[in-house]
This record gives structure tokens, C-alpha cells and sequence, in this order.
């Protein structure tokens, strides 16, 4: 048996970001909408269909969305922000509706609703209406109210998000902010509603799809606001670091790009890393502490990034077994710290004599009946040439020159 040690020296230094980003931390309701209109907050509060139908979401998944025709809604009862309490509504929608309605005289669509009507003279506005009125998006409150005139009764998927921390308010559409005000707000709690308005039933009806709607009871950032918009996009890699490893370490590799949120998988080349944390739209962290060298691979809902460079795996200051199997014709790998196979190589029939290069880069193996000698690569543990030799090799020698 022989016996081979090589080293690998990696300097870590990985900047964890600052983590911006929480979409758990104040969630009050959330319904992805996936199948039903289960809140999946972890407070319970479903949603009970009146008419809806389901259909494709934003990524052509089927069954992940609502579509809503006139007089379509889905109601629910959660404990929302009341008064003039912070809170953000984000709320996924795509129309082509143009209604107009009669008894306002202007065309609107109540995509999500919670609050009662008219507060009375001098209150700024007790309802949260998301909704669009001939086209453009409105965050209506009856008193006042943002807008920005953004048209989006164009057929395409957008975000709204809407964020109040009990003074200012913000209306972002499509991760970017379109109007803003100050002033408070006195809301008077009601049910949910999907598809109409909270206040009003029957009036001002939805028609179009409504997808991942979620409401905290605090005001989400900038950072949060272009995360969760972020889910949309194409993800890309523009950065990682480390960018070498040694196995038998969990090695923490820092992957920075964008639209990372809905991030389900992280892989070098074909091997998943340990595990893997989403800091932000803009971040991960990957431990991955065995596998081979290759492209860094980021997989989301809506789409795969590739990174440029490769990452790549030396051996570690870990000594390394490699044992012929002469019944087998195989190698068997060793990693002598854990005493376990970490993997085993196919060579020729009878494999008995082993030899190692000075360098630690070759392991040479004597296949006796089929008169070769495998040359194994131990970066890759992989057989990279195979020499015809005389009869019964079964010893090998390593010359210094």
C-alpha cells in the first residue's frame, strides 16, 4: 500500500453581506396562490375562493395563480395593520381591463383591498386599494392616494409593493419607486378581498390574473422592495470568492450577481455544494466541502446562471490512500483522516503494483493481465491515459529524472 499527501494552501476571506434583506421578518399574510389560496405566513389565514380559477403565474407555471373575471374574489379575515400602523402590501397582477365604472365615473380595478371607505373630512383615507383606473396603477385611499400614471393594462406581469412606515408613503411598480407623499392614515380593519373592493362589495371589479400577495406589518426597504421584484428575473453571476477549495473543509464561498431570491439550488459543475444560504437578491453563501473543479451553476424559478470562471478544488493537506483492487479493477481512494472511500476509479484487469509521481499530480498503476499501466490524475481522481506496457506489470518505480 502507498501512500500520498498533498497540499493545498487557501487563503479564505469571505465578506458576509451585511443581510438587508428579510422577507420573513414582519410577514403578516402570504399567498403564493400555489394550487389554493392558503396563507403561508404561518398564521393560518386562508383564503376562500369565490369564482376564481386557477391558471399560469408569472413563470408559465400552471395552477400557481388566480385568474379573476367580473364579480370574481377571494376573501379572507387575517389580522392586518390598522390605524395609522406601518405596514407594505406587494401584490403581483397582469390586466388588460379598461372598465369603466359608473358610479365613480372612472374606470377601476380593486386588485387587493383590505380598510373601510370614506373616512370623513380631513382624514387623509382609512382603505388600501391597490387598483388601476383606466390603465394606470393607483394605490387608492380615498382622500389622497399615489400613482405615478404608470400604464399596466398592457398584458404583462407587474409588482406593485406599497410601503408605509406611519407617515411616509412609497409606490413602487416593477422594483421601482413612481410616487411618494406624507401625510397618516386611519384604517378601519375589514376582510381581505381579491378581485373587488373591501368596503363596496361588487364594485369596482378585477379582471385579469393576481399572483404572490403578501402584507407586513412594518415598512419594507429599498433592498426588499428590488428582492422581491427580483424574483422575476433571470439570475447572474458576476463574482465569487473564494475561488479554490480544499476538500474535507467546508469552505464558505461568497456568490455575488443578482435576482438570486428564489435561488433552489447551487452546484459546481454537476455536484450540489453542502448547503447554501440567500443573504439577499445580490447574495450567497455556499459551503461546499467535496466535489470536482468546474463552473459555479445558480438555479432559480426563473432561470440558470453560469459562472465565467471555474472554481477550482485542490487536495488539502489530507493524506490520501490509493489502493488496486486486483480482484476489482479498481481503485479504491482514502481519505485517511475520516478512514473513508471517496471514491472509486475503474483501470485495467489485475491492477497490483502502484507508484506516485514526485510531484503528487500522477498516481501510476501496473494492470497485470491487461498489460497497461493507468496514469490517474489526482486532481480529478479520474484515469487521464492508458500505456501499453509488456507482460504482468505488477511493480511501477518513480524515477527522479
Amino acid at each position: 500500500m502507498k501512500r500520498i499527501i498533498l497540499y493545498c494552501t487557501t487563503l479564505l476571506i469571505v465578506m458576509f453581506a451585511d443581510a438587508q434583506v428579510n422577507l420573513s421578518n414582519g410577514l403578516m399574510a402570504y399567498y403564493p396562490f400555489t394550487g389554493n389560496a392558503v396563507d403561508s405566513s404561518g398564521y393560518g389565514n386562508n383564503g376562500t375562493v369565490i369564482g376564481a380559477t386557477l391558471t399560469t403565474d408569472r413563470f408559465g407555471k400552471a395552477n400557481s395563480a388566480y385568474n379573476f373575471n367580473s364579480g370574481d374574489y377571494i376573501i379572507s379575515n387575517p389580522n392586518l395593520p390598522i390605524d395609522n400602523s406601518p405596514r407594505s402590501v406587494s401584490v403581483w397582477f397582469q390586466t388588460t381591463s379598461l372598465s369603466y365604472d359608473t358610479i365613480t365615473g372612472r374606470g377601476a380595478n380593486s386588485i387587493m383591498t383590505y380598510g373601510t371607505g370614506y373616512a370623513g373630512p380631513k382624514i387623509a383615507s382609512t382603505q388600501i386599494n391597490c387598483e388601476t383606473q383606466q390603465g394606470f396603477l393607483f394605490l387608492n385611499t380615498y382622500g389622497t392616494g399615489l400613482s405615478g400614471k404608470k400604464y399596466v393594462s398592457d398584458g404583462q406581469w407587474h409588482n406593485e409593493i406599497y410601503t408605509f412606515n406611519g407617515l411616509h408613503h412609497n409606490l413602487y411598480l416593477d422594483g421601482k419607486l413612481i410616487d411618494s407623499n406624507n401625510y397618516t392614515i386611519n384604517t378601519a380593519i375589514t376582510s381581505l378581498y381579491f378581485g373587488q373592493r373591501a368596503s363596496l362589495l361588487g364594485y369596482h371589479p378585477f379582471v385579469g390574473k393576481v399572483d404572490d400577495a403578501r402584507i407586513y406589518n412594518r415598512a419594507l426597504n429599498y433592498e426588499e422592495v428590488k428582492a422581491l421584484y427580483g424574483d422575476y428575473l433571470t439570475p447572474s453571476i458576476s463574482n465569487f470568492t473564494p475561488n479554490t477549495s480544499c476538500p474535507g473543509t467546508s469552505t464558505p464561498i461568497l456568490i455575488t450577481g443578482s435576482n438570486f431570491m428564489s435561488a433552489s439550488a447551487v452546484a459546481i459543475g454537476s455536484t450540489s455544494v453542502d448547503s447554501f444560504k440567500v443573504n439577499s437578491a445580490t447574495s450567497i453563501t455556499a459551503f461546499v466541502s467535496h466535489g470536482t473543479s468546474g463552473h459555479l451553476i445558480v438555479t432559480t424559478a426563473n432561470g440558470i446562471a453560469t459562472s465565467d470562471s471555474i472554481f477550482t478544488f485542490g487536495k488539502g493537506d489530507t493524506a490520501y490512500a490509493y489502493i488496486a483492487n486486483e480482484y476489482g479493477a479498481t481503485v479504491s481512494v482514502i481519505n485517511t483522516i475520516t478512514n473513508k472511500v471517496v471514491t472509486t476509479i475503474p483501470v485495467g484487469i489485475s491492477p497490483l503494483g502502484i507508484g506516485v509521481s514526485l510531484d503528487g499530480t500522477r498516481v501510476y498503476v501496473g494492470n497485470k493481465v491487461s498489460n497497461t499501466v493507468s496514469v490517474i490524475n489526482t486532481a480529478t481522481n479520474t484515469v487521464s491515459a492508458t500505456v501499453a506496457v509488456g507482460n504482468w506489470p505488477y511493480a511501477v518505480g518513480v524515477s527522479p529524472n
